[in-house]
Protein backbone atom coordinates (compact mmCIF):
# COMPACT_ATOMS: atom_id res chain seq x y z
CA UNK A 1 0.00 0.00 0.00
CA UNK A 2 1.33 3.42 -0.97
CA UNK A 3 2.38 5.73 1.82
CA UNK A 4 0.70 9.07 1.12
CA UNK A 5 2.58 10.98 3.83
CA UNK A 6 6.24 10.29 3.03
CA UNK A 7 6.46 11.73 -0.53
CA UNK A 8 5.28 15.25 0.49
CA UNK A 9 7.87 15.29 3.29
CA UNK A 10 10.66 14.26 0.91
CA UNK A 11 9.48 16.75 -1.70
CA UNK A 12 9.44 19.60 0.82
CA UNK A 13 13.05 18.82 1.78
CA UNK A 14 14.13 18.65 -1.87
CA UNK A 15 12.49 22.02 -2.50
CA UNK A 16 15.22 23.60 -0.39
CA UNK A 17 17.65 22.89 -3.23
CA UNK A 18 20.01 20.70 -1.24
CA UNK A 19 21.74 17.75 -3.02
CA UNK A 20 19.91 14.44 -3.04
CA UNK A 21 22.47 12.75 -0.78
CA UNK A 22 22.19 15.55 1.77
CA UNK A 23 18.39 15.52 1.58
CA UNK A 24 18.42 11.79 2.37
CA UNK A 25 20.48 12.41 5.50
CA UNK A 26 18.25 15.30 6.56
CA UNK A 27 15.16 13.14 6.15
CA UNK A 28 16.72 10.34 8.21
CA UNK A 29 17.40 12.85 10.99
CA UNK A 30 14.07 14.70 10.91
CA UNK A 31 11.80 11.66 10.72
CA UNK A 32 12.62 9.96 14.06
CA UNK A 33 12.86 13.25 15.96
CA UNK A 34 9.95 15.29 14.65
CA UNK A 35 7.80 12.65 12.90
CA UNK A 36 8.14 9.41 14.89
CA UNK A 37 4.77 8.04 13.74
CA UNK A 38 6.18 7.73 10.21
CA UNK A 39 8.06 4.59 11.33
CA UNK A 40 4.78 2.76 11.98
CA UNK A 41 2.75 0.82 9.44
CA UNK A 42 -0.16 2.61 7.79
CA UNK A 43 -2.75 0.97 10.04
CA UNK A 44 -0.69 1.47 13.19
CA UNK A 45 -0.07 5.07 12.24
CA UNK A 46 -3.76 5.78 11.87
CA UNK A 47 -4.52 4.35 15.32
CA UNK A 48 -1.63 6.32 16.81
CA UNK A 49 -2.82 9.47 15.04
CA UNK A 50 -6.22 9.04 16.68
CA UNK A 51 -4.53 9.38 20.07
CA UNK A 52 -2.94 12.67 18.96
CA UNK A 53 -6.26 13.94 17.63
CA UNK A 54 -7.94 13.06 20.91
CA UNK A 55 -5.35 15.19 22.73
CA UNK A 56 -5.94 17.99 20.24
CA UNK A 57 -9.68 17.83 20.84
CA UNK A 58 -9.29 18.12 24.61
CA UNK A 59 -6.97 21.10 24.14
CA UNK A 60 -9.51 22.71 21.80
CA UNK A 61 -12.24 22.19 24.42
CA UNK A 62 -10.08 24.07 26.91
CA UNK A 63 -9.33 27.06 24.66
CA UNK A 64 -12.43 27.18 22.43
CA UNK A 65 -15.30 25.69 24.44
CA UNK A 66 -18.12 27.51 22.62
CA UNK A 67 -16.82 26.51 19.18
CA UNK A 68 -16.37 22.90 20.30
CA UNK A 69 -19.97 22.70 21.49
CA UNK A 70 -21.11 24.06 18.13
CA UNK A 71 -18.94 21.70 16.08
CA UNK A 72 -19.87 18.64 18.13
CA UNK A 73 -23.53 19.45 17.72
CA UNK A 74 -23.42 20.07 13.98
CA UNK A 75 -20.46 18.03 12.69
CA UNK A 76 -19.76 15.05 14.91
CA UNK A 77 -16.39 13.30 14.75
CA UNK A 78 -14.88 16.26 12.85
CA UNK A 79 -11.67 16.16 14.90
CA UNK A 80 -10.64 12.57 14.09
CA UNK A 81 -7.98 11.93 11.43
CA UNK A 82 -9.30 11.67 7.92
CA UNK A 83 -9.09 8.13 6.61
CA UNK A 84 -7.64 7.34 3.24
CA UNK A 85 -10.20 6.18 0.71
CA UNK A 86 -8.78 2.65 0.66
CA UNK A 87 -9.07 2.42 4.43
CA UNK A 88 -12.72 3.47 4.35
CA UNK A 89 -13.57 0.94 1.63
CA UNK A 90 -11.74 -1.86 3.46
CA UNK A 91 -13.40 -1.01 6.78
CA UNK A 92 -16.86 -0.82 5.23
CA UNK A 93 -16.38 -4.25 3.64
CA UNK A 94 -15.39 -5.69 7.02
CA UNK A 95 -18.32 -3.98 8.72
CA UNK A 96 -20.79 -5.30 6.14
CA UNK A 97 -19.43 -8.82 6.60
CA UNK A 98 -19.68 -8.59 10.39
CA UNK A 99 -23.16 -7.10 10.21
CA UNK A 100 -24.39 -9.90 7.90
CA UNK A 101 -22.89 -12.52 10.21
CA UNK A 102 -24.60 -10.97 13.23
CA UNK A 103 -27.95 -10.82 11.44
CA UNK A 104 -27.82 -14.46 10.34
CA UNK A 105 -26.79 -15.60 13.80
CA UNK A 106 -29.58 -13.65 15.45
CA UNK A 107 -32.17 -14.95 13.00
CA UNK A 108 -31.23 -18.49 13.94
CA UNK A 109 -32.03 -17.62 17.54
CA UNK A 110 -35.37 -16.13 16.52
CA UNK A 111 -34.44 -12.57 17.45
CA UNK A 112 -36.66 -9.71 16.27
CA UNK A 113 -35.60 -6.35 14.89
CA UNK A 114 -32.00 -7.42 14.53
CA UNK A 115 -31.36 -5.36 11.42
CA UNK A 116 -31.10 -2.09 13.29
CA UNK A 117 -29.01 -3.45 16.14
CA UNK A 118 -26.54 -5.30 13.95
CA UNK A 119 -26.08 -2.51 11.45
CA UNK A 120 -22.62 -0.96 11.61
CA UNK A 121 -22.34 2.78 11.17
CA UNK A 122 -20.13 3.69 8.27
CA UNK A 123 -17.67 6.48 8.76
CA UNK A 124 -17.47 6.27 12.56
CA UNK A 125 -14.41 8.16 13.76
CA UNK A 126 -13.70 9.19 10.18
CA UNK A 127 -12.85 12.84 10.72
CA UNK A 128 -11.94 15.82 8.58
CA UNK A 129 -8.42 16.67 9.76
CA UNK A 130 -5.64 15.25 7.54
CA UNK A 131 -3.21 12.95 9.33
CA UNK A 132 -0.38 15.14 8.05
CA UNK A 133 -1.31 17.93 10.47
CA UNK A 134 0.05 16.07 13.49
CA UNK A 135 2.08 13.25 11.91
CA UNK A 136 4.25 15.30 9.52
CA UNK A 137 3.71 18.84 10.82
CA UNK A 138 1.37 20.08 8.05
CA UNK A 139 3.40 18.63 5.15
CA UNK A 140 0.25 17.46 3.36
CA UNK A 141 -0.57 14.22 1.58
CA UNK A 142 -0.31 12.90 -1.97
CA UNK A 143 -3.04 14.21 -4.30
CA UNK A 144 -4.25 16.56 -1.60
CA UNK A 145 -3.90 20.21 -0.70
CA UNK A 146 -1.01 21.15 1.54
CA UNK A 147 0.57 24.18 3.10
CA UNK A 148 2.59 26.24 0.63
CA UNK A 149 6.29 25.40 0.88
CA UNK A 150 7.16 29.08 1.25
CA UNK A 151 5.44 28.87 4.64
CA UNK A 152 5.93 25.17 5.42
CA UNK A 153 9.73 25.24 5.46
CA UNK A 154 10.04 28.25 7.82
CA UNK A 155 7.39 26.61 10.00
CA UNK A 156 9.47 23.43 10.16
CA UNK A 157 12.54 25.51 11.00
CA UNK A 158 10.68 27.00 13.95
CA UNK A 159 9.36 23.65 15.24
CA UNK A 160 12.71 21.88 14.82
CA UNK A 161 14.62 24.74 16.40
CA UNK A 162 12.29 24.82 19.39
CA UNK A 163 12.43 21.05 19.71
CA UNK A 164 8.92 21.20 21.13
CA UNK A 165 6.42 18.83 19.51
CA UNK A 166 3.51 20.47 21.35
CA UNK A 167 3.64 23.42 18.96
CA UNK A 168 1.71 21.56 16.26
CA UNK A 169 -1.33 21.28 18.52
CA UNK A 170 -1.37 25.00 19.24
CA UNK A 171 -0.83 25.84 15.58
CA UNK A 172 -3.94 23.78 14.81
CA UNK A 173 -5.93 25.52 17.55
CA UNK A 174 -4.87 28.88 16.10
CA UNK A 175 -6.37 27.98 12.73
CA UNK A 176 -9.71 27.24 14.37
CA UNK A 177 -9.55 30.30 16.57
CA UNK A 178 -8.92 32.58 13.60
CA UNK A 179 -11.99 31.22 11.80
CA UNK A 180 -14.19 30.68 14.85
CA UNK A 181 -16.57 33.57 14.10
CA UNK A 182 -17.27 32.20 10.63
CA UNK A 183 -17.62 28.59 11.82
CA UNK A 184 -20.09 29.55 14.55
CA UNK A 185 -22.41 31.01 11.93
CA UNK A 186 -22.55 27.84 9.83
CA UNK A 187 -24.39 24.54 10.19
CA UNK A 188 -24.94 21.36 8.19
CA UNK A 189 -23.14 20.86 4.90
CA UNK A 190 -21.96 24.48 4.83
CA UNK A 191 -20.10 23.95 8.09
CA UNK A 192 -18.61 20.68 6.94
CA UNK A 193 -17.46 22.19 3.65
CA UNK A 194 -15.88 25.16 5.43
CA UNK A 195 -14.00 22.84 7.78
CA UNK A 196 -12.76 20.69 4.90
CA UNK A 197 -11.47 23.75 3.06
CA UNK A 198 -9.86 25.08 6.22
CA UNK A 199 -8.11 21.82 7.09
CA UNK A 200 -6.82 21.39 3.55
CA UNK A 201 -5.61 25.00 3.22
CA UNK A 202 -7.98 25.61 0.33
CA UNK A 203 -8.09 29.06 -1.23
CA UNK A 204 -11.14 30.75 0.28
CA UNK A 205 -10.58 30.36 4.04
CA UNK A 206 -6.80 30.63 3.76
CA UNK A 207 -7.00 34.06 2.14
CA UNK A 208 -8.64 35.58 5.18
CA UNK A 209 -6.36 33.72 7.57
CA UNK A 210 -2.88 34.13 6.19
CA UNK A 211 -2.73 37.01 3.77
CA UNK A 212 -1.70 40.49 4.76
CA UNK A 213 -3.66 43.58 3.85
CA UNK A 214 -1.89 43.94 0.51
CA UNK A 215 -2.63 40.28 -0.32
CA UNK A 216 1.01 39.23 -0.36
CA UNK A 217 0.66 36.56 2.30
CA UNK A 218 3.98 37.60 3.86
CA UNK A 219 2.43 38.03 7.30
CA UNK A 220 1.16 34.47 7.58
CA UNK A 221 3.86 32.81 9.61
CA UNK A 222 4.53 35.59 12.15
CA UNK A 223 0.83 35.95 12.90
CA UNK A 224 0.30 32.20 13.08
CA UNK A 225 3.24 31.68 15.42
CA UNK A 226 2.23 34.67 17.54
CA UNK A 227 -1.30 33.32 18.03
CA UNK A 228 0.08 29.89 18.88
CA UNK A 229 2.55 31.32 21.38
CA UNK A 230 -0.27 33.22 23.11
CA UNK A 231 -2.22 29.97 23.44
CA UNK A 232 0.82 28.21 24.89
CA UNK A 233 1.23 30.93 27.48
CA UNK A 234 -2.41 30.46 28.52
CA UNK A 235 -2.07 26.69 28.90
CA UNK A 236 -1.10 24.94 32.17
CA UNK A 237 2.47 23.64 32.08
CA UNK A 238 1.29 20.15 33.04
CA UNK A 239 -0.86 20.03 29.90
CA UNK A 240 2.03 21.19 27.73
CA UNK A 241 4.25 18.45 29.15
CA UNK A 242 1.64 15.84 28.26
CA UNK A 243 1.40 17.19 24.72
CA UNK A 244 5.19 17.08 24.37
CA UNK A 245 5.14 13.37 25.13
CA UNK A 246 2.07 12.62 23.00
CA UNK A 247 4.07 11.26 20.05
CA UNK A 248 6.16 8.97 22.26
CA UNK A 249 3.10 7.64 24.06
CA UNK A 250 1.28 7.00 20.79
CA UNK A 251 4.24 5.10 19.31
CA UNK A 252 4.73 3.09 22.51
CA UNK A 253 1.07 2.06 22.51
CA UNK A 254 1.28 1.07 18.84
CA UNK A 255 4.33 -1.10 19.49
CA UNK A 256 2.64 -2.68 22.50
CA UNK A 257 -0.43 -3.55 20.40
CA UNK A 258 1.87 -5.01 17.74
CA UNK A 259 3.53 -7.24 20.33
CA UNK A 260 0.17 -8.40 21.68
CA UNK A 261 -0.98 -9.26 18.15
CA UNK A 262 2.22 -11.20 17.46
CA UNK A 263 1.81 -13.17 20.68
CA UNK A 264 -1.76 -14.07 19.73
CA UNK A 265 -0.61 -15.26 16.32
CA UNK A 266 2.11 -17.40 17.90
CA UNK A 267 -0.38 -18.96 20.31
CA UNK A 268 -2.91 -19.69 17.53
Amino acid sequence: KTDTLLPPVAYAILRTGMPLAVASVVLSQIEPQAMPLMRLSTHERFLAAKALHADFYLLACYHLPLLMIHLDRNCQDWYWPKKEEEEVVEEEATDDKDATSNINEAKKDGAEGVNENAKIKRGDNNGLIPQSWFVTNFAGECDDACLDHANLLPLWDHILTKGDSSWKFFLAISVLEKRSDVLLMLTGEELRKELEELFHFSETPVESFIESVDGSGDDMLPEWLSMSKSLIECTPSSVIELLRSADDRAVANAIQLRQIQMEKELQA
